[in-house]
């Protein structure tokens, strides 16, 4: 039997201009690749308008080529690194934390499909409660101030 393994992306939002904190996730049945990246990165320049700053760590997956062509190619995306492992200072991995530790504990999946599904309602679980997005934005030694930052 062969290992199934699931690789995610994630994005939290500060709230910014009345708007509350988002939480954006995909989860792959792989390793992300790049391409996946610049989904999202396109999935988000879509949904916001403005100048958006992006808050991440120094990930090879973020240093890509096609990545960081994409990001020449589109102005409004700004990137500020945090960091090497300094995990503590990322609010993405607080969202990580939330459903390992509460949604997904003591979880033993059937099958890989059943824990894709699972991941999938935790996922949504954080996305419909803006007061734990904006937690995890908290929870970090890092003050995030109300501008178009996203983790």
């Amino acid at each position: 039997m062969s290992r199934v393994r699931y690789s995610a992306l994630a994005v939290v939002t500060v709230p910014h201009q009345g708007k509350r904190s988002r939480f954006y996730f995909s989860v792959y049945p792989h390793n992300v690749r790049s391409e996946q990246v610049v989904l999202l990165l396109e999935h988000l320049l879509r949904l916001i308008p403005g100048h958006i700053v992006l808050v991440w760590d120094n990930a090879p997956i973020h240093r890509a080529k096609v990545v960081n062509e994409f990001l020449r190619a589109h102005k409004r995306l700004h990137i500020e690194e945090l960091p090497s492992y300094a995990p503590e200072l990322n609010p993405v991995e607080n969202s990580w934390a939330q459903m390992k530790f509460h949604h997904l504990g003591n979880f033993t999946p059937y099958d890989p499909e059943e824990l894709y599904r699972t991941i999938q309602v935790s996922a949504q679980r954080i996305r419909v409660r803006p007061k734990l997005c904006s937690s995890f934005l908290k929870g970090g030694p890092l003050t995030w101030k109300s501008e178009n930052h996203f983790l």
